[in-house]
């Protein structure tokens, strides 16, 4: 191994280290090469650090895009690097018997059909070569420089692009709405998904679940989406379809984040910012977000839930988490899990209500609550004849229906598990409650928030003063969520 770099120790600093082995110190060459132990004394090449990087929370390996637009008819040679701004620009040279024009649509195409949103090229450039440098390695800080004639990945926007992007600046009508824009990092929250897929069923034809913005973020990625999958004979399945949505990928142990009432799991993304890069966040979400009939039963939705886990997690205990509803659903996979004999490390609640919190409100509260209730389905009851009615005949919810209905159904599953038994059995494990201060009366007046009676083991509590529609969004709760969290988790 050399001694270092000439003149330069900065470099040979960040390219050598020592270490004392057996003794002695030696200097060792930090190669840069990703390896997985076999086991057997051997290494297999993972491959390589520079090759990686992280895009919104989700580990990329530039090797694999690589790999795929080499297998593109008319590429020759290509290279993808990031240009910067967590974007991966892809540099190919094309055969010379084929046309500019034809490659470059071949390789969007396929680029789009096969690669997740967070590893799709945001540009795409022909070069007439792949500059190498001195040591015959490809020179990426040089490819990267030429990224001002870079090509965005939606040149020539087909006519359903046009019409997405309208709807968009529909949405978002202060912003200037930008092929790759990402819907979330434009603000978008829960509100602002239903309407515009809302719009876009009305305006365009196409029924789209609310899991696509997590695959399809951007204007560009969804309607090259929608394009390739065909027009109006659209079927959306696999990750669209799936209860289980990534919001970070991470080596550590996953938190699995139930949703609330209303469904979308939106919010959770705030968590993966505050446990950092390398812990997982799921969220799951509930049947019915694709129009199909949702599930109107607590216990019979854990149990589902269980399963959706069971099929990604890749084993150790597991962390659940929940706000509002999400952490009732936490509660019961828990025990549904511990009944399964898996281990559960502990369960996140977030400003949720228990079953005996009832129990200790007020006589003329019940009373208020209960005409509250009867009020609620009055008011309703157009909107439940109309869902059943769809339902009934065969037919997926529209988007202007599916998402009230699936709250309502979701609110009286919640009455009714809290109306039996079983929602007050004994739970042996660490949860840890996060809600509003204390008050003098009501259901805040309780410490544990009704789940005193339910919890054997320590209840750990902490507060936040925030209103319970935008409790996880508060800064308060970034900071005591990371330290409760740091605190029970090793």
């Amino acid at each position: 191994v050399a001694k270092g770099y000439i003149n330069d120790q900065a470099a040979t600093s960040e390219a050598f280290l020592t270490l004392n082995v057996e003794g002695t110190n030696r200097r060792f060459y930090k190669t840069g090469d990703f390896v997985i132990s076999t086991g057997e004394g051997g290494y297999k090449f993972a491959g390589r650090k520079d090759n990686q990087l992280k895009i919104s929370g989700y580990r990329v390996e530039l090797a694999e895009i690589e790999e795929l637009g080499a297998r593109i008819p008319g590429v020759e040679d290509c290279v993808a690097v990031a240009d910067g701004e967590d974007r991966i620009a892809f540099y190919y040279t094309k055969a010379k018997d084929k046309e500019a024009g034809v490659v470059e649509g071949s390789l969007r195409d396929r680029l789009f059909m096969s690669l997740p949103w967070y590893m799709m090229p945001a540009h795409l450039l022909c070069v007439d070569e792949i500059p190498l440098t001195i040591n015959g390695k490809v020179d990426r800080k040089l490819l990267s420089s030429l990224i001002d004639n870079k090509v965005n990945v939606a040149a020539g926007q087909s006519p359903l692009y046009e019409k997405i992007k309208e709807v968009w600046e529909e949405i978002f009508p202060k912003r200037e709405i930008l092929a790759d824009d990402n819907f979330f990092d434009l603000g978008g929250d829960s509100l602002c998904a239903v309407q515009l897929l809302t719009k876009v069923e009305s305006s365009l034809g196409y029924d789209l679940p609310l899991s696509c913005l997590y695959a399809y973020p951007t204007v560009a990625l969804l309607s090259a989406k929608l394009q390739a999958d065909g027009n109006k004979g659209l079927q959306l399945s696999g990750a669209f379809s799936d209860q289980m949505i990534c919001l970070q990928q991470g080596d550590k142990p996953p938190l699995y984040c139930f949703h609330p009432l209303g469904g979308n799991v939106f919010q959770y993304r705030l968590l993966a910012k505050c446990l950092g890069e390398e812990r997982a966040v799921y969220g799951v979400q509930p049947v019915g977000m694709d129009g199909a009939p949702p599930i109107r039963n607590i216990q019979a939705m854990a149990a589902y839930y269980v399963q959706c886990l069971e099929s990604v997690h890749k084993g150790g205990e597991f962390l659940l988490a929940g706000g509002s509803m999400g952490g009732v659903l936490a509660l019961e996979v828990a025990r549904q899990l511990l009944n399964k004999g898996q281990k559960v490390n502990a369960v996140f609640m977030f400003d949720t209500m228990g079953p005996g919190e009832l129990k200790r409100a007020p006589v003329v509260s019940k009373v208020l609550e209960q005409l509250k209730t009867a009020r609620a389905f009055i008011k309703n009851a157009p909107l439940l004849i109309r869902a059943r009615a769809y339902l009934l005949g065969g037919k997926r919810l529209p988007n202007s229906l599916r998402y009230r209905y699936i709250e309502w159904v979701n609110y009286w599953a919640l009455e009714h598990y809290f109306s039996q038994p079983l929602s007050r059995e004994a739970y042996h494990g660490q949860v840890v409650l996060i809600r509003q201060p204390l008050q003098s009366s009501g259901i805040y007046a309780d410490e544990s928030l009704g789940w005193g009676k339910v919890v054997k083991e320590e209840l750990l509590i902490g507060y936040v003063d925030a209103p319970h529609d935008k409790f996880i969004e508060a800064d308060d709760f970034e900071t005591l969520f990371t330290k409760l969290f740091a605190k029970v988790v090793a």
